[in-house]
């Protein structure tokens, strides 16, 4: 059986960095709208990533560890500025 991945990022602004580091990846969209938004995406776990982060806004900070059943086909939209979000699923 093949592995499928697939992956979006999309990044409309200034200073925006994304960084996805998936040791069991399936299906990730990310995009930032906004200027100096941070998302930093790792899944070091055996559950398949399936999740979905919108961000609208400035000086957002998202960072999300780990993919589990409780994840499983997650959406985030964050529309706002200067958050800061920590998410960790062990």
């Amino acid at each position: 059986m093949e592995n499928k991945s697939i992956d979006i990022a999309t990044q409309i602004g200034t200073g925006n960095l994304i960084e996805v580091i998936d040791k069991t990846p399936s299906y990730i969209e990310l995009s930032q709208t906004g200027n100096f938004n941070t998302t930093y995406f790792v899944n070091p776990n055996n559950y398949p990533t399936n999740a979905e982060i919108n961000v609208k806004g400035s000086g957002n900070y998202i960072d999300i560890t780990g993919s589990n059943s409780i994840s499983d086909g997650m959406k985030i939209n964050i529309n706002a500025n200067d958050m800061t979000i920590f998410m960790r699923n062990y």
